[in-house]
């Protein structure tokens, strides 16, 4: 098990995140991470569970692992990704930008990180065409659809 967080809310999460043996790794991202945080900022993390929860357990996990992440950093802004559960895009996002804080299977890790960057491979050339697709409706002034 691995604390790779130094700032003082990177080391609040690790810690939470190594009291709970599901937890394999954690990350913060978004503002936190790229150290461009506002007055107004929440606090974004991502969690890899060393198993996919099931889905009529996943919004109840979620919610109680942020209320503890909340009262650990003493906030109550805290955002929660489940990274079992996210889009290809946003755990591409996670992995790329964010920083991971907390290890328990760098196994399991890698193989997320494997396993992400080939979903992202197969979805984004598909992201992009309705991005473009979007953009020429706007120009176009017509409503999408």
């Amino acid at each position: 098990m691995k604390v790779l967080g130094t700032s003082p809310l990177a080391r609040a999460v690790a810690r939470c995140a190594s009291t709970r043996r599901e937890v394999a790794a954690a990350y913060v991202f978004g503002s936190v991470a790229t150290g461009r945080t506002r007055a107004d900022s929440d606090v974004d993390v991502a969690v890899l569970l060393a198993r996919p929860l099931p889905p009529n357990r996943s919004l109840r996990y979620q919610l109680k692992l942020m209320a503890d992440l909340g009262s650990a950093l003493h906030r109550s802004d805290v955002d929660l990704v489940l990274l079992n559960d996210a889009s290809p895009l946003l755990a591409h996002r996670v992995l790329s930008k964010g920083r991971l804080v907390f290890e328990r299977s760098r196994s399991a890790r890698v193989r997320f990180q494997v396993r992400t960057a080939s979903r992202y491979a197969d979805v984004i050339p598909m992201y992009e065409t309705h991005i473009r697709y979007l953009k020429r409706q706007a120009q176009a002034g017509r409503p999408r659809g």
